[in-house]
């Protein structure tokens, strides 16, 4: 039997899911039965949705409406745009977001603090600059144990509520014994009768890298995490199929027994303002077709637009012709309103074109999670073959140690500093 894993759709906003349009009785019932057609319960994906319960915090109860085409509702903590706006993290502000998510999501994302340091001059690094970064090992065990507490603190406001959100915890490190560590010092500041609230866990990149070994790595270290088999991980920002890869292989080789998957992606929600259409890599016929990748689409109208209606309309099982999908496509709402449009219509070709995206990609992973044979095809056709084929005799850490020594060190690798870096270059930041 294939394992079913659980595709998150992340950013409601870009879907407009908020509109208040979307409360019409044949708006909602069009989007509900597209959901259920296209995404929910195909290609052995479920769906669901996830918003930020700090930055979008109206949209909890905005989504409720789409539960009959949806597994979970997943609320983002919210603590990184917290971080990157420069607010205060306070315990108040948490809170707020915990009764948000306890009200209205089944999962609710911890805040967990983060073990990292920069030599930038500011004292702040991008999320994706991991040359300014350290990791901060002095004091890795209080942000550990003060991740725990505001884990116990959720769970405290969730029980407070009657709520059944589960919170997912989120590990740091920047190895196996570290990721570990962290998992360890935060469990233990949260009450063992409480451990059973604990709805999943989720491996930060923040301490380890960003690079494709660093994604290597990570879902090896899966195995270190010190929970009881089964428990939820879930796969952070999942935006190309790379990013996903070692977690597939991983799930073919029988590491992960046990272990129930989701994955969440802002990238095909966000595909309509990006005019980006994915093509399916399990359809491809020959090297020059797109299967695997993006095509950008112009506002002009061209030969890619037939192939794209072609595509939407054999997963929507809809009837548009390339020329009317174009002006759908270019058209603002506002002005198609004054002409004479319905809302209904431009909203069904809009979420036709982001759903069949995630269509074709939800597609890629059941065929790469349940083929050795579609997966190395893949990996071929991206020019990493050798090393993932060489990852699938890996059983043991003794075994990772070997293969990281021997193949991991040719892979492309963003680490984050294991200490603070010293270079004429910071000295004149």
């Amino acid at each position: 039997m294939s394992r079913q894993l659980e595709y998150v759709i992340s950013g409601p906003a870009y879907l407009r899911l908020g509109s208040e349009q979307c409360e019409d009785p044949d708006t909602l019932n069009m989007i509900i039965n597209m959901m259920n057609k296209t995404v929910h319960n195909k290609n052995n994906h479920q769906f669901s949705l996830l918003y930020n319960g700090f930055t979008e915090r109206n949209f909890g109860k905005k989504l409720q409406k789409f539960r009959p085409a949806i597994k979970n509702i997943h609320a983002d903590s919210g603590g990184l745009q917290i971080i990157t706006r420069g607010l205060p993290n306070t315990p108040e502000t948490r809170n707020k977001v915990y009764e948000n998510q306890g009200t209205y999501a089944d999962i609710g994302m911890a805040f967990d603090e983060i073990p990292v340091k920069s030599t930038s001059a500011d004292g702040t690094s991008a999320k994706i600059d991991t040359k300014r970064r350290y990791v901060d090992m002095e004091n890795f065990e209080t942000y550990a144990r003060q991740t725990g507490k505001n884990v116990k603190d959720q769970i405290l406001k969730f029980d407070s509520l009657n709520s059944k959100c589960r919170p997912f915890i989120i590990l740091q490190g920047s190895g196996a014994d570290t990721y570990k560590q962290w998992g360890e010092f935060l469990l233990d500041e949260v009450p063992k009768e409480l451990h059973h609230r604990i709805g999943g866990v989720a491996m930060g990149s923040a301490a380890l890298g960003m690079g494709p070994l660093e994604d290597v790595k990570r879902a090896f270290y899966v195995n270190s995490v010190p929970l009881e088999r089964p428990f939820h991980l879930h796969v952070l920002g999942v935006g190309a199929l790379k990013r996903i890869l070692p977690y597939l292989l991983f799930s073919q080789t029988g590491l992960y027994e046990g272990i129930d998957i989701s994955y969440d992606s802002t990238t095909h929600s966000m595909s309509l303002d990006n005019g980006l259409f994915y093509f399916s890599h399990s359809k491809k016929k020959n090297p020059s077709d797109y299967g695997g990748s993006s095509v950008k689409m112009g506002r002009e109208y061209s030969n890619i637009y037939r192939t794209v209606v072609n595509e939407i309309n054999s997963v929507c099982d809809t009837d548009y012709t390339p020329e009317e999908y174009h002006k759908l496509m270019n058209i603002s709402v506002g002005l198609y309103l004054e002409q004479g449009g319905k809302f209904i219509d431009v909203m069904r070709a809009r979420l036709a074109f982001i759903l069949t995206n995630v269509h074709n990609f939800t597609l890629d992973v059941s065929n790469l999670m349940n083929s050795k044979e579609e997966f190395l095809r893949f990996c071929r056709d991206k020019g990493c073959e050798n090393e993932y084929a060489t990852l699938f005799d890996v059983k043991t850490n003794d075994d990772f140690i070997h293969w990281e020594k021997n193949v991991g060190r040719f892979m492309d690798s963003e680490p984050v500093n294991s200490v603070a870096p010293s270079s004429l270059e910071d000295l004149f930041a």
